[in-house]
């Protein structure tokens, strides 16, 4: 009898403590719960999945200190996006420079187009952009939100030449998309609990941040020069997308390297694909000289998009 009321007693002591934790977590820090819709599986890349956040929800970053942002209306990074029948979309594609989950929303590129075009404008910008994504899985990614938004322009931001992180023999087969809820067990169920116990969202965050290794570049960490050549891989991709959506597909690149740049737009050239570059990959346009863009790499960024959108839309009226 007395063991008994000790098991009780301890587990309702842990009961308690974690009540205790929770509220603590929520008035201290105010992590925010997990946010997760539903996950896209398929990939290539190391993450082998990719997550579909709800609209308006709060997440945290870590990279340039601890920091709580919010998505927009569609659940991804950027400022709202205007949904109607007379809007036109311009996709912004590409890894986690593209996405920049670490900058408020109205500071990101792709919002930064948005205001130079216009925020009511019927030009409307979505930005899918997301971490770790290879060209391979950048078109997957862009092949599912197509399937609602019709686009009128699309621009594939690229960082660096991602060839470490494409592997060989691809196949560019989009037919079977496969998007759901958590089929796993396990992990049905403590989605459920972290989306309403902060204290759980921040245990497994920082366990997966702990476990990911994002670095696909190698060479100089400061300036991020790329030594790696495009493989075939990678055009194999981009003449996917410019033979899928032919003049609404185009290239942003901020690669830190002249050679790369020259091959990218040689292929460009050869393929009537416009591309803008400027090499922004580079310390002072990085947070903490390292990292991803800071709010003013961000800004510059903006107008080399709206620079593509500019030579985009006089080559429509062309034809």
């Amino acid at each position: 009898m007395v063991y008994l009321r000790n098991i009780i007693s301890i587990i309702l002591a842990l009961i308690v403590s974690l009540i205790i934790s929770e509220i603590l977590m929520r008035l201290t820090i105010n992590h925010p719960v997990s946010n997760i819709s539903k996950r896209m599986y398929g990939m290539l890349s190391d993450n082998k999945e990719t997550e579909l956040y709800y609209p308006n929800s709060r997440y945290w970053t870590i990279e340039d200190g601890y920091k709580i942002n919010v998505t927009n209306n569609l659940g991804l990074t950027g400022n709202n996006v205007i949904l109607n029948d007379t809007c036109k979309y311009i996709f912004i594609i590409g890894s986690s420079y593209a996405e920049s989950r670490i900058t408020r929303k109205d500071s990101v590129a792709s919002s930064i187009l948005q205001s130079k075009i216009g925020n009511d404008s019927k030009y409307q910008v979505i930005n899918i952009g997301y971490s770790g994504l290879t060209p391979h899985d950048a078109i997957y990614r862009l092949n599912y939100y197509t399937k609602i938004f019709k686009p009128e322009l699309i621009i594939y931001l690229m960082e660096g030449s991602t060839s470490k992180r494409i592997g060989k023999n691809i196949l560019l087969d989009f037919s079977n998309i496969n998007i759901e809820t958590e089929k796993l067990l396990l992990r049905k169920y403590t989605d459920k609990i972290r989306a309403y116990s902060s204290l759980l969202n921040l245990l497994i965050n920082s366990y997966v941040v702990s476990q990911k290794n994002t670095d696909p570049f190698i060479g100089d960490k400061r300036n991020m020069i790329d030594t790696m050549d495009f493989t075939d891989e990678v055009f194999i991709c981009l003449k996917y997308l410019k033979d899928t959506y032919n003049n609404e597909f185009t290239i942003a690149s901020i690669i830190n390297s002249e050679k790369l740049n020259k091959q990218l737009k040689d292929f460009c050239n050869l393929n009537s694909i416009i591309m803008e570059y400027e090499i922004l990959n580079k310390k002072e346009y990085k947070l903490n000289d390292i990292g991803h863009l800071n709010n003013k790499g961000n800004f510059l960024l903006g107008e080399l998009y709206f620079n593509i959108f500019i030579k985009h839309t006089e080559r429509h009226e062309k034809i």
